[in-house]
């Protein structure tokens, strides 16, 4: 008689063994929630793979992908693991881009109106590209971004928030916006260079504004371009075509580059080149780490693109 056996990796999970009546992994992940008593975005299967590590198994996949007709007339092994309290991605992500919104809105309005700083041409385009950035995001959250997994660990949250609620929340808003040029001027030279900004000529702002709309158009069209590839099938996996994706291997991660460097260059604030470089070095090794899996997946269809890593024409 054919088996399933559900093993336990967590004290939380209820194992159990049955008649193998279906391959349904579905049906598993079910009997093991309602056993369990958890939501079933909680728990996690998995097989053993020939190397002797947890092989994950899809809830959409069945049983026949992960073992041979010889192991399905006998016992096999499936392990169940608690992944603890999750969120949903759309969640977080809608959480993340609102707190800079809101913290732009509101160091902004403070300053302005508590403590009566004269906002600059430069500082109202600042505020005016941070805020439309991240409703920019917030919108790509709800209608365009397609995600592969449901749900993430809840204390992920404060992890990724704090990414950007900290570094480009508080710490881009606090120096860009406090004070106005007549108190700086007054200052001492500490204060200068912490809330420096720049007083560039009207006609360089709004060159910088223009290379940042270039930049924020091109990476919604890239974002929207990644998002027809999973149109169909949430976890559908294929090499990109098209704009940047010609010329670079993550062309949406170089424009949010490019988006912020022109941030950078018209307020000229530590806090904007400090929040350039920590965000482009982590794009820049989730681009790495994308070309592998592309080379991975696609050996010489994908490697004969010759495609930058990150800047096109340059690495």
């Amino acid at each position: 008689m054919s088996t399933v056996t559900v093993k336990a990796r967590s004290g939380s999970i209820k194992g159990f063994s049955e008649e193998l009546t279906s391959f349904s992994v579905a049906r598993l992940y079910e009997k093991v929630a309602s056993k369990s008593k958890l939501p079933i975005d909680q728990v996690k299967l998995s097989v053993l793979g020939p190397d002797g590590k947890h092989k994950p198994v899809a809830n959409d996949s069945t049983l026949n992908e992960y073992f041979d007709a010889q192991s399905l007339s006998g016992e096999v092994v499936v392990y169940a693991k608690d992944l603890g309290p999750q969120i949903a991605w759309k969640t977080v992500f809608l959480l993340e881009y609102l707190g800079p919104i809101l913290i732009h809105g509101l160091v902004y309005a403070v300053a302005s109106y508590a403590f009566g700083v004269e906002q600059s041409q430069t500082q109202k385009l600042a505020l005016f590209l941070a805020v439309a950035h991240f409703v920019k995001r917030e919108y790509e959250t709800l209608y365009v971004h397609r995600f592969s997994n449901s749900t993430m660990p809840f204390f992920n949250l404060f992890k990724n928030s704090g990414h950007y609620w900290i570094l480009s929340g508080i710490n881009l808003s606090v120096f860009v916006y406090s004070y106005s040029r007549q108190h700086l001027a007054a200052a001492g030279p500490l204060a200068k260079f912490v809330f420096h900004v720049n007083d560039l000529p009207p006609v360089v702002n709004y060159a910088l504004v223009l290379l940042w709309a270039f930049a924020e158009t091109s990476n919604f069209i890239t974002h929207v371009k990644l998002s027809g590839i999973r149109a169909n099938d949430s976890k559908a996996y294929a090499i990109p075509y098209g704009y940047g994706f010609d010329w670079v291997v993550c062309p949406n991660y170089f424009f949010e580059s490019l988006s912020w460097l022109s941030f950078a260059l018209l307020v000229g604030n530590w806090s904007a080149w400090l929040f350039l470089v920590i965000s482009s070095s982590q794009m820049y090794v989730w681009a790495l780490k994308k070309n592998k899996r592309y080379l991975t997946t696609f050996g010489d269809e994908y490697k004969k693109l010759r495609r930058a890593k990150y800047i096109p024409f340059l690495f």
